[in-house]
């Protein structure tokens, strides 16, 4: 069990704060700064949200595009099934008209999707995405 606040709240908090209490009180020649720092802490939030979650869905989906056995007890399983993910692509494992093809490209565009909805979700909701 989890206490709350948990790290995204609190990286929400913080910009929240920063926008409200500190940013108005910087000179003008400080705000751009001030404005990058308030929007990292925005993007961390959004990237700390649901974490495990995400972490679960993406290996559960690379292993049955793979068709390998998903090993979620493995610190480094997610950047290991990408690794083989990687490779497949490489020798052509899901090149257009072969099995997975489709499997494989709509998890690519779930990936840029969540990549973008991250840090500039304005792309995501202004629609400019070609999903062929």
């Amino acid at each position: 069990m989890r206490d709350n606040p948990q790290a995204d709240d609190l990286l929400k908090i913080a910009e929240a704060t920063f926008r409200q209490e500190i940013l108005p009180l910087l000179p003008a020649d400080k705000k751009y700064t001030a404005l990058m720092i308030a929007n990292a802490m925005r993007i961390a939030a959004r990237q700390f949200g649901g974490t495990e979650s995400k972490i679960t869905a993406e290996i559960t989906a690379l292993s049955e595009i793979l068709g390998k056995k998903a090993l979620y007890d493995d610190p480094d399983a997610l950047l290991n099934i990408n690794k083989q993910f990687a490779a497949a692509i490489r020798s052509g494992q899901f090149a257009s008209g072969r099995d997975g093809h489709d499997k494989a490209r709509q998890h690519l565009l779930a990936c840029v999707q969540n990549r973008l909805a991250e840090v500039n979700p304005k792309a995501i909701n202004e629609g400019g995405g070609d999903d062929r």
